[in-house]
C-alpha cells in the first residue's frame, strides 16, 4: 500500500505534523490495511479553525492532535501555507469532497463501518443515505456524539466488543480527537477516523454543500458564512484573520 503516488512525508506546521497525502492516498491509508493486523490508528485533520484552536493560549487541543497518527490538509488554508513555504501539498483532503468515494472503497473491501457524533436524527440519517447510495456497505453502528461520562464507558465498551474495521467519529473539537485515541488506545479498534461535520452534509436535508467551484476556490467558507452568519461570524471573519497573521509571523 503506498499513501500517494509520491512517498509519505511530514511536515512541522507550527508546531503541527502534516502530512503530504492526496485523498486517493488517505482513502487506501483507511480502507487497505487488513484490519485483523493493523496496529490501532486514528487520524484527523488541520484547517485554519483546528490550528487556531491547537495554538491558542490554554489549548487543549494541541495534545490529541499530536497524539493522532496521522493529520491531513482539511482546507485550502493549509495547502496555500504550505505552498508558500515551498512544500509538497499538493491538494485540499476534505472529507465531504470523496466521502461516497471512501465507503464505495469500504464496500469493495469489506470493510464495516460505525458512526459516532452528531445528533441521533442526523447520523441515522446519514447512515440510511448511505446504504441506499453504496451497495454493499455494511455500517454496523450509528450513535449520536452526545455523551454523558456514563454513555461514553459504555459506548467505548460496545465499540470494543463490536470492533468496527473503520470508526468515523465526527464531534467538535477537542472532543473527536479525545474520543478517537480513547477508541485507539483503550478499545484498539483498528482504524478510527476524525471527520467533525461530515454526518450533516449527508443526512437529507439538514445541510446544504457548496458548489464544487467554491471548493475548489478555497471559498467554502463564504457560503459556509453565509449560510449560517451569525454561528460562523466568529470562526471566519476573526478565525481567518488571526490564522493569516499566525501563519505570515512564522514563515
Amino acid at each position: 500500500m503506498t499513501m500517494d503516488d509520491h512517498a509519505p512525508r511530514t511536515y512541522d506546521y507550527l508546531g503541527l505534523p502534516l502530512t503530504r497525502v492526496t485523498v486517493g492516498g488517505l482513502i487506501d491509508w483507511l480502507v487497505l490495511p487488513d484490519p485483523a493486523t493493523v496496529t490501532p490508528r486514528a487520524a484527523g485533520y488541520l484547517n485554519a479553525h483546528t490550528v487556531n484552536l491547537a495554538l491558542g493560549r490554554g489549548s487543549d487541543l494541541r495534545e490529541p492532535l499530536l497524539a493522532l497518527d496521522l493529520l491531513y490538509p482539511d482546507g485550502m488554508s493549509l495547502v496555500k501555507a504550505s505552498k508558500r513555504r515551498g512544500w509538497d501539498v499538493p491538494e485540499r483532503v476534505s472529507a465531504a469532497d470523496f466521502f461516497l468515494r471512501f465507503c464505495a472503497a469500504a464496500a469493495e473491501n469489506g470493510r464495516t463501518i460505525a458512526l459516532v457524533g452528531s445528533w441521533e436524527k442526523v447520523v441515522e440519517g446519514c447512515a440510511g443515505y448511505l446504504e441506499s447510495e453504496v451497495p454493499n456497505l455494511k455500517i454496523v453502528m450509528s450513535e449520536n456524539g452526545f455523551l454523558s461520562s456514563e454513555r461514553e464507558e459504555a459506548l467505548v465498551g460496545k465499540l470494543r466488543a463490536l470492533r468496527p474495521d473503520i470508526t468515523l467519529v465526527g464531534m467538535g473539537s477537542p472532543r473527536q480527537e479525545c474520543f478517537a485515541l480513547r477508541l485507539r488506545d483503550e478499545a484498539g479498534l483498528p482504524t478510527v477516523w476524525c471527520v467533525g461535520a461530515l454526518f450533516e452534509y449527508f443526512a437529507p436535508g439538514f445541510r446544504r454543500h457548496a458548489p464544487l467551484w467554491m471548493r475548489k476556490a478555497g471559498l467554502e467558507w463564504v457560503f459556509r458564512l453565509a449560510m449560517e452568519p451569525r454561528r460562523m461570524a466568529g470562526r471566519y471573519l476573526i478565525g481567518n484573520a488571526k490564522f493569516l497573521i499566525r501563519d505570515y509571523r512564522n514563515r
